[in-house]
């Protein structure tokens, strides 16, 4: 890298990158140094009468105090017709007298003098043209405010000559049109590490405009007889064409290093975005990670980890229900193929909304040896498709052991611990703010009480707030499987309790919710009062299978519907 390459970084850039007074950003600044040197020369010659001048030094150096606030009031005022006092300060300031004052303003009045079309055309031309270049002039004033004030107060000069002159001369005034669309933006220049090679051609662009506006100045102001000798000195178009292709050159120069050095800003400010948002993350998923921990030691939930264990109890359905298979009277397990192709279970699947789908049934008289479900391999099935698919989903399989007895049920607490710590799990920003209230409800007396209506109504109303957290285009799914080996304090839960507050979730959530519930008929204890209810207070919400009992291989074979 050159000693002059610039440093590139992500750091946030300001205009001091560009210019000052002293190390190598001098040489640039010594470009202007001609036009700098000469502003008093330029003001005098275009003076109406010079050697009237009282405090000649002073005066000029007023002019050259010009700001580019003074210059666009002095635009605005010729625009409006009605010249304010500021309004050509520049020229009136190198007046000496009244009278000459009065005369140079009875010239202005001369014929058709007042504001016309084609000087409201170049005066909206010179607008844009004096805010384009101001770019170029910002950046180099950083190193002294004096270089703001040359630009200006020599552009100040060229309005007043130009505003006043006699007749239209249109390849000046193309040029400045020309040029406003060309020079580059000062948000684009500001934006970029200037390398040695930008600042020169940023310094040369500021240096030639101010050589234009002078010789179209000095050319506006010249008598008729002068401007003709001028024309056979030295065509004026000649010369405004090759200071306007100079100025062309120094531009396009300008804007092709710019777009590099641009592109390597980018660059830069990507590869550190990247870094910071690395970093960003990582620190989050720290924090997220240390919430998680304490609210899983808050829910307790590491006892039902071979409840949540897919693969371990998918195996365990396997092996119980697929071991003897070896005459046509075996029981049919249920497949993938099987509960995809059943009418209840894609009305569920299929629906936009939220929705109860509740599967239960009998195991084969045949296979009555174990106490799990026939139908628990959907629920497997539903789980993984819906992990695979990278889709959120929670789940919970109340009974993996085909020996379970009764005192060994789940208590509804643990079951809903672990699907509440599950869905913080697929949001964690769901306790970045509201970590205390999940500890408050899962500790509270309610969450943990014997009386299942109140534990039952607490774990709906903090699954609701969980379910208001999620955005609307999310689809969240619950797989609660075998939940008629549940209980709450002693006492099996109540499947109708259970269903009737699941539906009162689906009111309140702010995504959709699908709930999947699969239970043994036997132990359901669903009445047919209940389930009417159910259907009737649920409606498109609630669907169910309470009848789908396994068959033999023989039987399925006979009546392949069921």
């Amino acid at each position: 890298m050159s000693p002059n390459a610039p440093v590139l970084t992500g750091e946030r850039l300001d205009q001091s990158h560009w210019f000052s007074s002293a190390g190598s950003q001098s040489q640039a600044l010594s470009i202007v140094g001609e036009v700098l040197e000469s502003r008093q020369e330029f003001a005098l010659d275009i003076c109406p009468s010079p050697k009237q001048i009282v405090n000649v030094e002073a005066k000029v150096n007023q002019v050259y105090r010009t700001t580019k606030e003074i210059l666009e009031d002095e635009i605005f005022g010729f625009q409006n017709e009605n010249e304010p006092d500021n309004a050509g300060h520049a020229m009136q300031l190198l007046v000496h007298t009244n009278a000459q004052r009065r005369s140079w303003a009875a010239k202005r009045k001369k014929g058709t003098r007042k504001v016309g079309t084609a000087t409201q055309a170049f005066l909206n031309s010179f607008s844009g043209f004096l805010e384009s270049y101001s770019g170029i002039v910002e950046l180099v004033k950083v190193a002294d405010n004096q270089y703001g004030g040359l630009a200006y107060g020599t552009l100040s000069l060229f309005l007043s000559v130009a505003v006043h002159k006699e007749q239209q001369e249109e390849t000046i005034e193309d040029a400045i049109e020309e040029l406003a669309l060309n020079f580059p933006r000062l948000e684009i220049l500001s934006g970029i590490y200037p390398s040695a090679r930008i600042r020169e051609l940023v310094a040369k662009v500021y240096k030639e405009v101010i050589l234009f506006a002078r010789a179209s100045a000095s050319y506006y102001q010249q008598s008729s007889a002068g401007k003709l000798m001028t024309i056979m000195k030295s065509p004026p178009k000649l010369g405004v064409k090759k200071s306007v292709a100079t100025i062309r050159k120094w531009l396009a120069e300008t804007r092709q290093e710019s777009e590099c050095l641009m592109q390597a800003r980018l660059s830069a400010l990507c590869e550190e975005n990247r870094r910071i948002t690395a970093k960003l993350d990582s620190s989050q998923r720290n924090q997220d990670q240390e919430r998680l921990d304490n609210l899983r030691k808050i829910l307790n939930i590491e006892n039902s980890r071979k409840n949540v264990h897919v693969e371990g109890y998918k195996k365990q359905l396997q092996l119980i229900f697929r071991q003897h298979r070896s005459t046509r009277n075996t029981a049919a397990p249920m497949t993938p193929e099987i509960l995809q192709a059943d009418e209840k279970y894609q009305q569920w699947h299929g629906c936009d909304h939220s929705c109860l789908l509740v599967l239960s049934g009998k195991n084969f008289t045949g296979n009555s040896s174990t106490s799990l479900s026939w139908l628990s391999p959907a629920a497997v099935t539903v789980t993984e498709q819906l992990r695979d698919q990278q889709q959120l989903v929670a789940y919970y399989y109340c009974q993996v052991d085909p020996t379970m007895s009764d005192r060994k049920c789940p208590p509804l607490q643990d079951v809903m611990a672990s699907l509440v710590y599950q869905l913080v799990e697929l949001r964690p920003e769901l306790i970045r703010s509201g970590v205390q209230n999940l500890q408050a409800i899962v500790t509270s007396e309610n969450w943990n009480h014997e009386d299942e209506g109140l534990a039952l109504e607490t774990m709906r109303d903090c699954l609701i707030d969980l379910f208001q957290s999620f955005s609307p285009e999310d689809v969240v799914t619950l797989v609660l499987d075998r939940m008629d080996r549940c209980r709450v304090g002693d006492d099996k839960l109540s499947g109708w309790r259970l269903l009737t507050q699941l539906l009162q979730v689906f009111k309140r959530a702010a995504c959709t919710v699908k709930i999947l519930v699969v239970t043994n008929s036997t132990s359901l204890r669903l009445g047919q009062d209940q389930r009417e209810r159910l259907k009737s207070v649920g409606g498109d919400f609630y669907v169910d299978k309470l009848d789908w009992h396994q068959q033999s291989e023989r039987s399925k074979a006979l009546n392949p519907s069921r």
